[in-house]
Protein backbone atom coordinates (compact mmCIF):
# COMPACT_ATOMS: atom_id res chain seq x y z
CA UNK A 1 0.00 0.00 0.00
CA UNK A 2 1.36 3.41 -0.93
CA UNK A 3 1.42 6.50 1.25
CA UNK A 4 -1.14 9.27 0.89
CA UNK A 5 1.81 11.69 0.94
CA UNK A 6 3.02 11.32 -2.66
CA UNK A 7 4.72 14.72 -2.72
CA UNK A 8 3.71 15.09 -6.37
CA UNK A 9 1.63 18.14 -5.49
CA UNK A 10 4.40 20.00 -3.71
CA UNK A 11 4.99 22.11 -6.81
CA UNK A 12 1.42 23.43 -6.95
CA UNK A 13 -0.14 20.97 -9.40
CA UNK A 14 -2.36 17.96 -8.95
CA UNK A 15 -3.19 14.91 -11.02
CA UNK A 16 -6.47 14.18 -12.75
CA UNK A 17 -8.12 10.80 -13.26
CA UNK A 18 -7.11 9.38 -16.59
CA UNK A 19 -3.89 11.38 -16.65
CA UNK A 20 -2.66 14.90 -16.83
CA UNK A 21 -1.87 17.51 -14.22
CA UNK A 22 -3.37 20.93 -13.60
CA UNK A 23 -2.52 23.80 -11.22
CA UNK A 24 -4.17 23.52 -7.83
CA UNK A 25 -5.98 26.78 -8.60
CA UNK A 26 -7.58 25.34 -11.75
CA UNK A 27 -11.40 25.77 -11.80
CA UNK A 28 -11.78 21.99 -11.87
CA UNK A 29 -9.83 21.68 -8.63
CA UNK A 30 -11.88 24.52 -7.11
CA UNK A 31 -15.06 22.57 -7.95
CA UNK A 32 -13.60 19.38 -6.47
CA UNK A 33 -12.73 21.26 -3.28
CA UNK A 34 -16.30 22.49 -2.87
CA UNK A 35 -17.72 19.00 -3.39
CA UNK A 36 -15.18 17.64 -0.90
CA UNK A 37 -16.26 20.30 1.61
CA UNK A 38 -19.89 19.27 1.13
CA UNK A 39 -18.93 15.66 1.86
CA UNK A 40 -17.16 16.78 5.05
CA UNK A 41 -20.21 18.79 6.18
CA UNK A 42 -22.40 15.72 5.63
CA UNK A 43 -19.95 13.64 7.69
CA UNK A 44 -20.49 16.18 10.48
CA UNK A 45 -24.26 15.84 10.05
CA UNK A 46 -23.96 12.08 10.45
CA UNK A 47 -21.88 12.51 13.60
CA UNK A 48 -24.30 15.06 15.09
CA UNK A 49 -27.58 13.38 14.27
CA UNK A 50 -29.52 10.71 16.09
CA UNK A 51 -32.07 10.45 13.25
CA UNK A 52 -31.44 7.17 11.41
CA UNK A 53 -33.03 8.46 8.20
CA UNK A 54 -30.90 11.60 8.12
CA UNK A 55 -27.80 9.54 8.88
CA UNK A 56 -28.47 6.95 6.17
CA UNK A 57 -29.39 9.57 3.55
CA UNK A 58 -26.26 11.59 4.29
CA UNK A 59 -24.12 8.44 4.05
CA UNK A 60 -25.63 7.54 0.65
CA UNK A 61 -25.06 11.07 -0.61
CA UNK A 62 -21.42 10.93 0.50
CA UNK A 63 -20.97 7.79 -1.62
CA UNK A 64 -22.50 9.58 -4.61
CA UNK A 65 -20.21 12.57 -4.03
CA UNK A 66 -17.15 10.35 -4.46
CA UNK A 67 -18.43 9.39 -7.91
CA UNK A 68 -19.37 12.98 -8.68
CA UNK A 69 -15.83 14.09 -7.83
CA UNK A 70 -14.49 11.36 -10.09
CA UNK A 71 -16.64 12.73 -12.93
CA UNK A 72 -15.24 16.22 -12.39
CA UNK A 73 -11.65 14.91 -12.21
CA UNK A 74 -11.97 12.44 -15.11
CA UNK A 75 -10.14 13.17 -18.36
CA UNK A 76 -11.41 10.10 -20.21
CA UNK A 77 -14.90 9.32 -21.51
CA UNK A 78 -15.67 7.25 -18.39
CA UNK A 79 -18.82 8.25 -16.48
CA UNK A 80 -18.86 7.64 -12.73
CA UNK A 81 -22.18 9.05 -11.48
CA UNK A 82 -25.10 7.68 -13.45
CA UNK A 83 -28.74 8.66 -13.92
CA UNK A 84 -29.82 6.29 -11.12
CA UNK A 85 -28.35 8.68 -8.53
CA UNK A 86 -30.39 11.53 -9.96
CA UNK A 87 -33.52 9.38 -10.08
CA UNK A 88 -33.01 8.43 -6.43
CA UNK A 89 -32.89 12.08 -5.39
CA UNK A 90 -36.02 12.81 -7.42
CA UNK A 91 -37.85 9.95 -5.71
CA UNK A 92 -36.77 11.09 -2.24
CA UNK A 93 -37.86 14.67 -2.96
CA UNK A 94 -41.30 13.40 -3.97
CA UNK A 95 -41.47 11.22 -0.84
CA UNK A 96 -40.52 14.05 1.55
CA UNK A 97 -42.96 16.45 -0.08
CA UNK A 98 -45.66 13.76 0.23
CA UNK A 99 -44.93 13.75 3.97
CA UNK A 100 -45.97 17.41 4.01
CA UNK A 101 -42.56 19.07 3.94
CA UNK A 102 -43.22 22.03 1.70
CA UNK A 103 -41.70 25.47 1.33
CA UNK A 104 -43.42 27.96 3.59
CA UNK A 105 -40.65 30.40 4.44
CA UNK A 106 -36.86 30.51 4.55
CA UNK A 107 -36.47 31.59 8.15
CA UNK A 108 -37.25 28.68 10.45
CA UNK A 109 -36.19 27.68 13.95
CA UNK A 110 -35.96 24.42 15.80
CA UNK A 111 -33.29 22.52 13.85
CA UNK A 112 -31.56 19.66 15.63
CA UNK A 113 -27.75 19.67 15.47
CA UNK A 114 -27.79 17.15 12.63
CA UNK A 115 -30.49 18.98 10.65
CA UNK A 116 -28.72 22.32 11.10
CA UNK A 117 -25.58 20.72 9.70
CA UNK A 118 -27.56 19.42 6.73
CA UNK A 119 -28.80 23.00 6.23
CA UNK A 120 -25.17 24.15 6.13
CA UNK A 121 -24.54 21.36 3.62
CA UNK A 122 -27.32 22.77 1.42
CA UNK A 123 -25.53 26.11 1.24
CA UNK A 124 -22.18 24.43 0.48
CA UNK A 125 -23.95 22.36 -2.19
CA UNK A 126 -25.18 25.51 -3.92
CA UNK A 127 -21.62 26.85 -3.94
CA UNK A 128 -20.33 23.54 -5.35
CA UNK A 129 -22.99 23.72 -8.06
CA UNK A 130 -21.82 27.21 -9.06
CA UNK A 131 -18.20 25.99 -9.22
CA UNK A 132 -19.15 23.06 -11.46
CA UNK A 133 -21.16 25.40 -13.74
CA UNK A 134 -18.06 27.61 -13.88
CA UNK A 135 -16.34 24.76 -15.74
CA UNK A 136 -18.43 25.84 -18.71
CA UNK A 137 -21.09 24.66 -21.10
CA UNK A 138 -18.76 22.16 -22.76
CA UNK A 139 -18.32 20.35 -19.43
CA UNK A 140 -22.05 20.53 -18.64
CA UNK A 141 -22.96 19.11 -22.05
CA UNK A 142 -20.37 16.32 -21.87
CA UNK A 143 -21.26 15.48 -18.25
CA UNK A 144 -24.82 16.62 -17.52
CA UNK A 145 -25.37 14.50 -14.41
CA UNK A 146 -23.01 16.39 -12.02
CA UNK A 147 -24.71 19.77 -12.50
CA UNK A 148 -28.19 18.27 -12.37
CA UNK A 149 -27.29 16.16 -9.35
CA UNK A 150 -25.99 19.14 -7.37
CA UNK A 151 -29.04 21.22 -8.24
CA UNK A 152 -31.37 18.45 -7.13
CA UNK A 153 -29.25 17.62 -4.09
CA UNK A 154 -29.58 21.13 -2.68
CA UNK A 155 -33.37 20.82 -2.94
CA UNK A 156 -33.26 17.43 -1.24
CA UNK A 157 -31.02 18.72 1.55
CA UNK A 158 -33.41 21.64 2.10
CA UNK A 159 -36.25 19.16 2.61
CA UNK A 160 -34.17 16.73 4.70
CA UNK A 161 -33.10 19.49 7.09
CA UNK A 162 -36.76 20.34 7.70
CA UNK A 163 -37.97 16.76 8.07
CA UNK A 164 -38.34 16.88 11.84
CA UNK A 165 -39.25 20.52 12.38
CA UNK A 166 -42.36 21.18 14.43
Amino acid sequence: MSSIATRTGDGGSTGLLGGGRVPKIDPRIEALGEIDELSAVLACAIARSTDPILRSEAALIREDLVNLMADVAETREKIWLGPAALAYLDSRIVALEAEGILFRKWDVEGFSDGAATVELGRAVCRRAERRVWALGEVFAQARPIPVRYLNRLSDFLWLLARKDLP
